[in-house]
């Protein structure tokens, strides 16, 4: 479960109810992406306020709404892909922990607390209006799209206990 609190109040305004725990949570224009523990990554639409920065009376209603449709899918298996494992091996699963786009918003960087790094190339999506006026007055439930981008592993980082600190030498 997400939950979303008034900065300024400290009161819950929404709840949003995930299968299982969500590890990471990105924001983009159109979609609040939620990595999960099982592995799954969702991308939840979300509704933008309309502001009129031409009033001078501030709204206490300018808030995102996240509704419950999902839009894209992900399955996050590195894992056996790591391992060069098959399907039916068990292996826990390495669930994303923490995700960043890059500045052109073409990948999202990602990692594990397990210590992978890696790439996934979904470009952020930003608001069309007409698609949206579109599927308003289409009526029809949309289908959620499951991604088959393939995730492209950077490497691994340092994530053990650091015991010291020294100064490298001259030859390194």
């Amino acid at each position: 479960m997400v939950l979303m609190i008034n900065s300024s109040n400290g009161q819950e305004e929404s709840s949003l109810n995930t299968p299982c725990r969500a590890l990471s949570l990105l924001l983009t224009q159109k979609h609040l992406i939620v990595s999960l523990e099982d592995g799954l990554i969702q991308w939840y639409r979300t509704e933008m306020p309309q502001i009129n920065f031409k009033s001078d009376a501030p709204t206490q209603d300018n808030h995102i709404t996240i509704t419950e449709d999902i839009d894209q899918e992900y399955k996050f298996e590195a894992a056996q892909l790591a391992a060069n494992l098959d399907a039916a091996a068990e292996i826990p699963p390495e669930p994303i922990a923490f995700m960043h786009y890059s500045r052109s918003y073409k990948k999202i960087v990602m990692g594990t607390t397990q210590g992978l790094i890696g790439v996934l190339g979904v470009e952020a999506e930003a608001i069309n209006e007409d698609e949206e006026n579109e599927d308003d007055q289409n009526g029809k439930e949309r289908e959620t799209k499951v991604i088959d981008t393939p995730f492209v592993e950077l490497g691994r980082y340092h994530t053990k206990k650091i015991n010291a600190i020294r100064e490298l030498g001259e030859t390194t």
